[in-house]
């Protein structure tokens, strides 16, 4: 397995939920873009500076940790410990992949066949940021290094 490492240095943002609104007979249902697109485009500036011409077309796993803005009081007891407050893991994986998938990073999400995620508040002096271990197959079998590697 080939292991490469991203750091998108931008707090993660949820998916917002779909909406729907009536178009004369007809009902249109979006997804509001907000702050969601702005944390894709960082995503996908990240892949494409730390590991370009790379496309995953096959099975992937995944890793991803959040590292959480601090915003209490309590800062000194909390860092580094898990973040239990909105916004939703799951809410903020949707928007993560959907970013790997626009850089061209995945060939789509449904390749990914495991995923690990953690959310938690920043370390003290750490800033927001999200970090991503994927693993791989080289298709033609050759142990190689992509860029990211480490």
């Amino acid at each position: 397995m080939i292991e490469i490492k991203i750091i998108v240095p931008e707090q993660a943002v949820p998916q917002p939920r779909p909406r729907a609104r009536r178009l004369g007979n007809r009902v249109q249902v979006y997804v509001p873009k907000g702050k969601s697109a702005s944390y894709r485009k960082a995503i996908k500036a990240a892949v494409l500076s730390q590991c370009p011409d790379l496309v995953i077309e096959g099975h992937c796993e995944m890793d991803i940790t959040f590292a959480m803005r601090m915003t209490t009081k309590n800062r000194k007891a909390m860092h580094g410990t898990p973040h239990l407050r909105r916004p939703d893991i799951d809410n903020m994986l949707k928007t993560t992949l959907d970013g790997l998938v626009d850089s061209g990073l995945l060939t789509d999400d449904s390749i990914v066949a495991g995923l690990n995620a953690r959310k938690r508040w920043c370390e003290e002096g750490e800033q927001a940021a999200t970090y991503i271990l994927v693993e791989y197959e080289n298709p033609e079998g050759e142990e190689t290094s992509p860029p990211g590697t480490h």
